[in-house]
This record gives C-alpha cells, structure tokens and sequence, in this order.
C-alpha cells in the first residue's frame, strides 16, 4: 500500500515542486514519484539516476543518467546553493 502523500504545483518558470513523504518500502525508506511527473520529465520505470547530495544545504539532486551533468555544471549547482 502506497502511504505516500503529494501534492504539487506547477508553473511554467519554475517547473515543477511537490511535497512528497517518506514511505517504509519493505525494510527500506523511499519515496515514490507519481507519474505525472516522471512522465513530464520523460522517465519510466526501471530508468537509472545519478543521486547528489549538495552538503551546504542538504538538498538531494536526482538525474536522470541520459541527462549526466558534467563536473563543472555540478559544481556550479554546489555553488549556486550555497549562496
């Protein structure tokens, strides 16, 4: 049984933000994305992503590996949070 709770708002400048929690998925924590927005950022089931911990502010980037982000544009992200 999904536990998960979502809500979302989308807008065209900012894409797209949701609050999600955090679910018990077998002896494991989780979250689950619906699939409106797996399917606005074209991804699917089974799909391989690169997760980032930015440790100035604790956010977690998820990307898609089709869409690797190269060094440099990560650590522009790494900067760009930390101001």
């Amino acid at each position: 049984m999904n536990n998960c709770c979502a809500t979302a708002d989308v807008a065209e400048n900012i894409g797209y933000t949701m609050t999600i929690t955090i679910s018990q998925i077998g002896s494991s924590q989780g979250v689950i994305f619906d699939a409106a927005l797996l399917n606005r950022v074209g991804m699917k089931i089974g799909d391989q992503v690169e997760i980032t911990v930015i440790p100035t502010n604790g956010a977690i980037v998820i990307d898609p590996i089709r869409k690797r982000s190269t060094k440099a544009k990560k650590r522009s992200l790494i900067r760009k949070s930390a101001k």
